[in-house]
């Protein structure tokens, strides 16, 4: 029961080891697919009025932002819900471009 934990260990190292090299790719696309959400959200912030003076219009004004707010969040459960086969084939891609070099052709 141990040395079958102790081989589990070792596998799950191995994998975590190789997976963690494309950690940067996998960073870049999240970091692209948030900027615009993060740039509305700014936007959203920068135009939200709260000083209307009666109960009404403050409720329907934050009623309004919290479906904006909503949105922005759908859009980046979208975005983290991207499979990380994307960012794995980015980082493929660009180590086979590095690997052969500038004509294309293995060194």
């Amino acid at each position: 029961d141990r040395h079958e934990a102790k081989q589990l260990g070792r596998v799950l190292l191995s994998l975590w080891r190789y997976y963690s090299q494309f950690l940067p790719e996998v960073r870049g696309v999240l970091a692209q697919g948030r900027g615009p959400i993060e740039a509305k959200l700014k936007q959203e912030v920068k135009l939200g009025r709260w000083d209307e003076q009666t109960y009404y219009s403050l409720a329907e004004a934050a009623e309004k932002s919290h479906r904006k707010l909503s949105k922005l969040v759908s859009m980046y459960d979208g975005v983290l819900r991207k499979p990380c086969s994307e960012a794995l084939d980015l980082a493929m891609t660009r180590g086979v471009r590095t690997l052969a070099g500038p004509g294309g052709v293995m060194a």
